[in-house]
């Protein structure tokens, strides 16, 4: 089946997590480090790849994660200090991913958390995207560069 329609753009957003973490942030009571990301194999429709689904922000996991997480390249402050931009690059040497892919998540961990203490040191789902369908080969080096505006 021909695949005829324009692909939709990315979406993203924080999850129910990410966006409590990122206003007690700014308010005081915790502090987080983006640790980490992951990519999947959902985000995309099965019956037409070239569109995404939506993101229901209550997720704490990505929709069919594969290979382990990654660490990110570096993470950039292109504005100033209210942007982060962690940089995520999937290598050719990167073969526990070499799947069809359309999510994308950025992990974080709690460093500090005087609401729920227990928290410290755990990771959490920050951030999703969905995008249509990319297929990570052999051959394929992939980069996202993802902005976080607090």
């Amino acid at each position: 089946m021909a695949f005829v329609e324009p692909t939709s753009d990315l979406t993203a957003r924080l999850t129910n997590e990410g966006r409590d973490a990122l206003a007690s942030l700014v308010l005081g009571g915790v502090a987080i480090v983006l640790a980490n990301f992951q990519v999947g194999r959902g985000g995309y429709q099965a019956a037409n790849p070239v569109k995404v689904d939506g993101i229901n922000p209550a997720v704490t996991t990505l929709i069919d994660p594969v290979g382990s997480r990654k660490q990110f390249v570096t993470i950039e402050q292109p504005v100033g200090d209210n942007v982060a931009a962690p940089v995520c690059r999937l290598s050719t040497t990167d073969t526990d991913v070499e799947y069809g892919l359309g999510e994308l998540g950025i992990f974080a961990t709690y460093l500090v958390n005087d609401t729920t203490p227990s928290l410290v040191g755990t990771d959490f789902l920050f951030a999703v995207a969905h995008f249509p369908l990319i297929s990570k080969t052999p051959s394929h080096t992939l980069v996202w560069r993802v902005l976080i505006a607090l």
